[in-house]
Order: structure tokens, then sequence, then C-alpha cells
């Protein structure tokens, strides 16, 4: 017993005679380090010890070099953990501080924050510890804990910033956190207008958890600043949460749960919608994993947003090249519940449709880029019992209305899709070798499948992937007749998913017929520089109706449809067809044969060429060779 007793006592000797040193020696040798890897300047004034554990500064700049303190704090008070001081790691257990002000610039090119997202890695280092994610996310995450106090008192914090002359200031006086919890009110002031929120917190280092809400005060909503000023976005909510408990499963492997929500939370951009977006409520439950070369979103976890919720299951793995896996699994659940989950202001086409009955669905994205073809692509919504009670706009095309052509986001054409428009074509009009000319080049399954090939999206993903670029994008004559008939030019996930949505409710239900739906296609579809519809195209090419179109005649139209505008790249000067693009005119003639639309007297004697004696023939122009027409984007909507 005496033994034990004069150890003790013999570690607090210790402890007292070395605890000014061990702080001292922490303190100065962090500064050291710091400021000589991220090549700033660190002035410490008037560093005292107070105690056993205490340390007391008059001031603390942080100067990146050349100019403009980054941070600049006044009569500060700490006291730290003196079991982590023998560890030489510097954990703080409370913090009273006079005051806090931290500012960022930005002007131009120059910024004062550069140094924050630099990493200077040792030379011996190796490859694998490079790619230990698992010990990243736990350096980060056990400084956080070790660094944020479980008491904290700052009279006065302001952090501000200036980017190119565009100021957003937060700022608050008397913040208190005592036992683990904070509560304050928070100025937030930018060009835009001023706004209080209310924050809580709490932080239990102990069992490494963290909980943090924002909520609006005086019946508003909280704006996030900067973002608004800088991408003329507007995010605004009535409470965001988030909270996070750390768990270090073993070495190689941290799991990181919790859940972050959001209450009343809209967006505003002009490119997504002209009105304000009402995403409504939603969160993530979340099941976190990050090992030595992988990150993982367990299927435990669970997305909610307003009426639907579904269970996500994400992974990421780099071992050469990525491993990525996306999945998402729904059963049996009310089918209204989806187009009521629907963010309002986004989705214009799908509101005043009304349906009832149960759907499944099931999604899987499958991909290790180490060997593409190995890709696995595989989405289905099933329906039981469902019924379309209202169709809003989704009959839109079974009679005749306006269509408006786009170019860069503007209308530039605005014609009837109708017997009244004398340049529409019914599809008994048009030559059947251009129609299966357009069907062979464009959608061979078009009258076979119910909107969707995903054969085709997979094949395209693979080969974009092997290309490392956008250049094809899988999309049936369904699919671009929706996109330009019911949607904005604008491209976004909502789109592609109000696109999918509506392809799905019009070929499922047979909403309106192939037969029509390839007749106004042919009827909308960009044949060149404000040519639209294909008896403009016949008549500006060919100077003849569409019903009296040859063989080569319409596959020249049909072999220019991805790129209108560049028909005459298609000619040498003298007027002839180049050499480089008879494969599109092999290729879509062998498709012909194989379907029985041509003869094989029809195939043997096929030449690759044309004779535009249409207008068209005054336009063209030398071609330059180096301009590679499979990357450009589709006018027709692909």
């Amino acid at each position: 017993m005496l033994r034990l007793v004069a150890s003790f006592a013999f570690v607090l000797l210790v402890s007292y005679f070395s605890a000014p040193w061990l702080i001292s020696y922490v303190v100065n040798k962090r500064i050291e380090q710091i400021a000589a890897t991220k090549q700033i300047k660190i002035e410490v004034n008037n560093l005292r010890l107070v105690g056993l554990t205490g340390v007391r500064i008059e001031s603390l700049y942080v100067i990146p070099l050349p100019k403009d303190t980054l941070l600049a704090i006044h009569r500060l008070n700490a006291r730290l953990s003196l079991w982590q001081l023998l560890l030489f790691n510097a954990d703080l257990q409370s913090v009273d501080v006079e005051s806090i002000n931290c500012c960022f610039v930005k002007n131009g090119n120059y910024c004062n924050y550069n140094f924050l997202f630099q990493s200077k890695q040792t030379e011996n280092q190796s490859t694998e510890n490079n790619k230990d994610y698992s010990r990243r996310v736990s350096t980060i995450l056990n400084n956080l804990f070790r660094l944020l106090p479980s008491n904290l008192n700052i009279n006065s914090l302001q952090i501000s910033s200036e980017n190119n002359q565009l100021t957003t200031i937060i700022s608050a006086q008397n913040i208190l956190v005592k036992d683990h919890t904070l509560s304050t009110s928070v100025r937030v002031e930018d060009n835009i207008g001023k706004q209080i929120w209310r924050v809580d917190g709490m932080l239990d280092k102990e069992n490494k958890k963290l909980y943090g809400k924002i909520s609006a005060q005086e019946h508003h909503k909280a704006t996030i600043p900067y973002i608004n000023q800088i991408y003329h976005t507007r995010i605004s909510f009535n409470e965001l949460i988030f909270d996070l408990k750390f768990d270090e499963q073993s070495r190689k492997e941290v799991l990181l749960t919790g859940r972050t929500s959001f209450q009343g939370l809209e967006v505003n951009h002009q490119r997504l919608s002209p009105e304000d977006i009402q995403l409504g409520d939603g969160g993530l439950d979340y099941r976190f994993r990050v090992g030595l070369d992988y990150a993982e979103l367990d299927s435990a976890s669970e997305v909610s947003l307003n009426n639907i919720s579904f269970h996500p299951y994400l992974f990421a793995q780099k071992i050469e090249n990525w491993h990525l896996i996306a999945q998402v699994d729904k059963s049996d659940f009310q089918a209204v519940d989806l187009l009521t989950s629907l963010p309002k202001g986004l989705f214009h086409s799908l509101e005043n449709v009304k349906i009832e009955g149960r759907l499944s669905c099931h999604f899987l994205f499958d991909v290790d880029l180490s060997h593409p073809d190995s890709l696995k692509l595989e989405s289905s919504l099933t329906k039981r019992g469902f019924l379309i009670k209202s169709f809003g706009e989704l009959n839109k095309m079974n009679a005749p209305f306006l269509y408006t052509a786009f170019e860069n986001d503007r209308p530039v054409r605005t014609f009837e899709i109708g017997s009244s428009n004398p340049s529409y074509r019914p599809l008994e009009s048009i030559s059947p070798l251009l129609r299966q000319a357009v069907l062979q080049s464009e959608d061979g399954q078009f009258f076979f499948h119910k909107g969707f090939r995903m054969d085709a999206m997979r094949e395209a993903l693979i080969h974009d992937i092997k290309v490392k670029r956008f250049a094809r994008g899988g999309s049936t004559i369904t699919m671009q007749l929706v996109k330009n008939v019911f949607l904005n030019r604008h491209k976004n996930i909502a789109r592609k998913l109000e696109e999918a949505l509506l392809v799905w409710l019009i070929e499922e239900n047979r909403i309106t017929s192939k037969e029509r739906m390839f007749e106004i296609y042919l009827n909308i579809a960009e044949w060149g520089p404000m040519i639209y519809g294909i008896s403009e195209a016949s008549h500006f090419y060919f100077d003849k109706e569409p019903s009296q179109l040859t063989l080569n005649e319409s596959i020249f139209l049909a072999s220019i449809i991805p790129s209108p505008k560049r028909f005459a790249s298609s000619f040498d000067a003298s007027g002839k067809l180049k050499e480089n693009r008879f494969w599109q005119f092999n290729r879509i003639a062998e498709r012909l044969f194989h379907t029985g639309y041509i003869s094989e007297v029809e195939k043997s004697t096929f030449v690759p060429t044309v004779v535009l004696t249409g207008v068209a023939k005054c336009s063209l122009t030398i071609a330059n060779d180096s301009i590679d027409t499979s990357s450009e984007l589709d006018v027709n909507g692909r």
C-alpha cells in the first residue's frame, strides 16, 4: 500500500514540474511545424503557463505570407488534458477568449486561405499509406474531438469573407459551451440582407459524439450566405440538423453513424426553375464505413424525402482504379407517395398528374474502371393495380400542339404539330426508306421497347468510360421526344429524373401510340440550321417531298441527325461526300439489309454517295477535317 502511494506521489511530482515544460514544448513545436509546412507567419504574444495545464496568451495572429491576417485572437486562456500532454498531444478541456476575428480574403487569383488546402507529404510515405482512408478519417476526427473544448466562453466572435467586393459577416456575442452544450444566436449579414440564426450543439468527447442544429428565428427562413452572392443560388430552410458518432472499429476501419436532416428546404436558381423549388422535409440516417481503400454507405442507411423513403447502398473502392457500386431496392409502396414527394416548382410536367396503385423499384450500377466491359446496369419500376386518374400534360401529344425549338436555352421557333401546319407530314406521307433509316440510326428497337434500352445505355456508358468523356448518350427516340416536347433544355439530375418518369408513364401505360410518337419526332427533329421537320429537310437538301426520298438521300438525312448544323462538313470542296463519312452510310445500309428493308442486290450495289439538289448546296463550305462531330452535343435531345 505504501509503495502504491509513493508511486502515485512520484507521478504527481513529476507531472507538476514537467507539465509547464510539456505545454511550452507542445505549443511551440506545433507552431513551428505549421508555420514551416504552410509558409505562414504565426505571432504569439505574451504566452504564459498557468498551473499544471493552463496556457494564457495575450494575442495570437495567423498571417499567410505575404499579407492579410487570416486569424486574430485576443486574451486566450486554455486548459489542456495532462494525460494527453504526456503523449505530446494538445487536448483542450476549456477555453476562454475575449475575441476571435477570422477574415477570409479572395481577390482575383489572390487568396489568403489557400494554404489550408495544401498538403505536404513526406518523401518516404508509401503509396499504401497515402491510400489509407480510414487512417485519414480517424486522424481528422480524433484531432477535431481533441481540439473542440468541453467548456468554451467567447465574448466576441466574427467570421468574415471578402470575395471580390462581396462581403459576408457571421458574428456572435457571449458564446458559451458549458458541460458539452452550446446554445446561442448568430447574426448573418451579407450584401443581400441580415438574418438571425439560432445555433444549438452538443459535444461528447468521451463517446465521440457531435450534434448541431441551425434554425431560423423571427418566423423567417434561414438563408445560406455566400452561395447566394457568388453562385446566384438561394438555399433557405427552417431547420438543419446534423449528428455524428465516431467509432474506430479497428485500426483498418472506422464507422460513422448519425443523422442529417432538413425542414422546409427551398432552392432558387434560374437555370433550374424560374420559381422557388420546395424540397420540403427530408434527411439521411447513415451508417458510413471507411476502410484502408474503400468507403461504404451501408444499406441500413435510410434516405427520406417528404412521403417517401428508401435504403441506398453505395460503395467505392480504390485499388488500381475505382470500383463503384450504387444500388436501391424498394418494394411495394404507394405510387402516389412518389409524386407527392417530388420537389414543388421543379417537375412542372407532373404537377397535375394523379395516380393510384402500388410500385416497386430496383436500380443497380456496378462498374470496375479497370474492367469497364463488366459494367452492370439494371433499372426497373414495376406497377401493381396502377391507374392514372388525371393525365395532366401526359396526353399532350395525342392532339395538335405548339412546339417551341430552342438553341442555347433560348426559343428560336414555335410551330404547330398538326395538319394546320403546311410543313407537317403524317407518317404515311414520309418515305418508308427514310423512316427505317432513321430508326436504324437512332433506335432500331423503338417499336418493341417500352421507352428504355438498358443494353444501349450500358454500351454507351462503357464507351464513355473507355474514351474518358461523354461521347454517347444511349437515348431512345421516346427519351429524345420527351426532352424536346415536355422539358426545358437545362441539363441537370432533376430533369433526368423527370424525363425518366415521363417516359415510363407514357410508354408503360400506352398513353401515346408508337406511330404517333415517331410521326411527331420526324416533324420536330432539327436537320440543319433552322431546318425543323422532315418536310423542310427534304426540300432544303433535295427540293422534293419526303415521300420521294431515295435510299441514299434517306441514309444521308438519318446520318446527320446527331449534328445537323455541321452537315456541310460531310462534303469536300467539290460537293462530294467525304470518305470519312462512308462508314456511317455503310453501317445504316447494312442494318437496312439485315432487317429486310433493302434487298441483297440493293445492298451489293450500294455506293455511299449523295448529291444535294436543294438550296443546301449553296451552303457547302470547305469543312475542317479536324472537326470531331461525334463529340458534339446532340441538339435533337440525346
